[in-house]
């Protein structure tokens, strides 16, 4: 086995956070997975397969956003599952070319209101050293390092 990456799991307390709603900002449906997907695998640089995201989207725990630009193009991704009082977030990407703009942090500020609209008292994820600033800003703080390993 070999270290792949290292992340920090972050949490974010929801007591008193607000949310905040950006019109760029919306939930996908069903038949744009194919480009959620896409996005997702150009930002993470790895392959990322439909059918999973398939049948989670089906589960109405899990909300699918994406960050739209003006011209309809799908920049960005993020993934909201509640499960109990928790909020989890999932692939939060933005595409290369559009990154620095703030399109993270809003996909990121829907999917808080969301989560308190649903009633959830916390988030959590697991940050990349690319995404850990952004969910500082808004409030996340680290609890603990997690280590992704993979067969050589």
């Amino acid at each position: 086995m070999r270290l792949m990456e290292e992340q920090q799991g972050m949490l974010l307390m929801l007591e008193g956070v607000a949310g905040k709603r950006d019109p760029h900002v919306r939930q996908i449906r069903r038949e744009e997975l194919p480009s959620w997907v896409e996005v997702s695998s150009a930002a993470f640089g790895a392959p990322c397969f439909l059918k999973p995201y398939e049948i989670q989207h089906t589960n109405p725990q899990n909300i699918f956003y994406g960050y739209f630009l003006e011209d309809g193009t799908l920049a960005g991704t993020n993934h909201l599952n509640v499960c109990g009082d928790n909020g989890g977030i999932h692939e939060v990407a933005v595409r290369p070319e559009y990154r620095g703009r703030g399109l993270a942090t809003a996909l990121m500020q829907t999917a808080v209101e969301d989560a308190r609209q649903a009633e959830c008292r916390m988030m959590s994820l697991q940050a990349s050293s690319m995404g850990e600033p952004v969910y500082r800003r808004l409030g996340f703080q680290v609890y603990d390092t997690i280590f992704n390993y993979c067969r050589r």
